[in-house]
């Protein structure tokens, strides 16, 4: 059997009455003995970025894989696109993962990537059409990419990669995209590419949550931060988290170095 479904929507835009892509209230994270994170409560809203900021051990990457239902929920409530972690209908979830997670060595495409992240929209047996093929290639010629389409994806560089798994996400057409440190080790220029990305895929009324070390990033793509340390901090607007006195209680001693890189920026 072969052929494709019909193409699933777009996103819808963020407007009144939209539900949350994101809920949490009281939600608490454990690795199978005591929590690890606790206390975390806020939403995130169609069209709209979240950053998962702390220091090392915070919690931030514990946290985005409990939205990807990877990890158990011992206290709380969680939900995600309308449903539990790990329940989401197929392909409403996007995940960009670090670069330091992928082997390298996989023979695949940078096409034959982007077309991955659609299979589980296919069903069982069938295979990708040429509309579909088309519909990937535009989600590469979106991240700068289309040049790209037949070259193996281990000999791009690391920002390029970033942006491939970004392409992805487009071509799925989720309602929320994952990403974990997705702009660690990369130069400016694919800095900005991602930046770029991001805002334009918050145009299309797709929720993105980005776990970052970067508190000038945070500040510039998302408009809301949850400050974590082993327990949530703060979660609200940017403007009302990232001040001196939540992320000196979040950092310690090193707090105040982070505000004046974010102060210089």
């Amino acid at each position: 059997m072969s052929g494709e479904p019909d193409a699933p929507a777009p996103a819808a835009r963020p407007g009144a009455g939209t539900p949350p892509v994101v809920e949490l209230e009281g939600a608490a994270f454990a690795y199978g003995g005591a929590p690890v994170l606790t206390g975390v409560t806020g939403t995130l809203a169609p069209g709209r970025a979240l950053a998962l900021v702390g220091p090392n051990g915070s919690g931030k990457t514990t946290l985005l894989r409990a939205l990807l239902g990877m990890v158990d929920i011992v206290a709380g409530r969680v939900r995600v696109a309308g449903a539990a972690p790990g329940r989401a209908r197929p392909g409403s979830l996007g995940y960009v993962p670090q670069i330091s997670d992928l082997d390298p060595d996989f023979p695949v495409t940078a096409l034959e990537v982007v077309l991955m992240g659609t299979y589980s929209r296919l069903g069982l047996l069938r295979r990708p059409g040429p509309a579909l093929r088309a519909r990937c290639r535009a989600a590469l010629d979106a991240v700068g990419l289309e040049h790209a389409a037949a070259r193996r994806f281990g000999t791009l560089s690391g920002g390029q990669q970033q942006r491939v798994l970004l392409a992805r996400c487009v071509a799925a057409q989720p309602e929320l995209v994952l990403l974990d440190e997705p702009f660690n080790g990369l130069d400016q220029p694919n800095r900005d590419a991602l930046v770029r990305i991001l805002t334009d895929l918050k145009n299309d009324g797709v929720g993105v949550v980005v776990s970052t070390h970067d508190l000038v990033l945070a500040r510039e793509v998302c408009e809301q931060v949850a400050l974590l340390a082993g327990r949530q901090i703060a979660f609200g607007p940017r403007q009302e988290v990232l001040v001196p006195r939540l992320v000196e209680e979040a950092y310690g001693s090193s707090g105040a170095d982070r505000l004046l890189d974010l102060g210089a920026r």
